[in-house]
């Protein structure tokens, strides 16, 4: 179902597009491929934070709900190299490029297909766009689960090229009217992770979670450890740093779980990206329901390969092939016990 979202500042008429079933009802509009709700109704909460208007997805630099592309998170110095060619991309967060620079997918308007269970995102990224080589064709999808969700991605190129896809989601299993995520208890069998430095990109050798506030092996609040006097936890203002978890496959991520909501993650890629929302203002009326979103009032869980993976070597480099595709899903399932 197909309603009116707004008109971008260019004139564009942006579309929300709805799927559900007896027990998740999600929209996400063509403008970013954003998800913008998603009601557990056993609870009756929307989980997600979001905008009740395109402009605000246009005007606000958060990513909320978004696809990011063609490649997320930092890129030091915005450079790499591939097949005996340097490539430099925008410089647009400190020194470094984050989310592929000024012209992110997120700000694009994609084609959809709708299905009665699934909505299906396409995009076509030309040779050069971004800084990046060779033409990709992306398709993004949100498919209904009997639980929850799966976000699909699908891309093919006509040339070697990086491909790192994600969805930048914020999540607060307390509903909007819940505004902080630190009292949410997260477990995971992530067992390593990168550091940061101060301009957030993740960098040096991959570290043990073991005796440091990334050990989630065991259920912790988010805001347990957030103010640790950890290096780490200072240069981001909280956690804002890549996890790996060991396997290959489909296997489980984590469980994030808050007042009887707990949602499970299963993905396929390397790991996540784990991001307290350290850096939401919290001073728009942009928010559904008039709401605000201050600082750490979501959480992110953005699967992924690494950062900078194109520049490391201890790392799976998400390179796609010329025509090759590469595809990866993630789930995400909820259940609620009333406590």
């Amino acid at each position: 179902m197909r309603t009116e979202f707004g008109t971008t500042t260019d004139g564009r008429k942006a579309g929300l597009y709805t799927i559900e079933n007896d027990h998740i009802r999600l929209s996400a509009t063509d403008y970013g491929a954003t998800l913008v709700s998603l009601e557990v109704r056993s609870c009756g909460r929307d989980v997600l934070l979001g905008h009740t208007d395109v402009k605000a997805y246009e005007k606000l630099d958060s990513c909320m709900g978004a696809v990011i592309g063609r490649v997320c998170n930092r890129i030091a110095g915005g450079r790499f190299n591939l097949n005996d060619k340097a490539y430099q991309l925008d410089i647009n967060n400190g020194p470094n490029c984050l989310h592929s620079g000024f012209d992110g997918y997120q700000d694009r308007f994609f084609t959809v297909t709708e299905k009665p269970d699934e909505l299906q995102f396409e995009l076509v990224s030309p040779d050069g766009d971004q800084g990046f080589p060779g033409e990709v064709r992306l398709k993004a999808a949100y498919r209904l689960l009997e639980d929850g969700f799966a976000f699909d991605y699908e891309a093919a190129a006509d040339q070697d090229t990086f491909v790192n896809i994600t969805n930048h989601a914020y999540f607060n299993l307390g509903g909007l009217a819940c505004d902080s995520i630190l009292t949410h208890v997260l477990q995971s069998p992530a067992d390593t992770f990168l550091g940061t430095d101060d301009t957030g990109l993740a960098c040096g050798p991959l570290r043990s979670v073991a005796g440091t506030p990334y050990d989630f092996t065991e259920p912790h609040a988010l805001g347990e450890r957030i103010q640790a006097d950890n290096e780490q936890i200072r240069c981001a203002n909280g956690y804002d740093n890549p996890f790996f978890v060991p396997g290959t496959g489909l296997r489980p991520f984590l469980e994030c779980s808050f007042d009887g909501l707990r949602m499970t993650i299963l993905s396929d890629l390397p790991g996540y990206q784990l991001y307290t929302g350290n850096f939401l203002g919290g001073n728009d009326r942009w928010g559904k329901q008039g709401r605000t979103f201050p600082a750490r009032s979501g959480v992110c869980f953005e699967t992924q390969y690494s950062p900078d993976a194109m520049n490391r070597t201890d790392v799976c480099v998400p390179l796609l092939r010329a025509e090759k595709t590469m595809k990866h899903t993630t789930e995400y399932h909820f259940a609620y016990r009333e406590e």
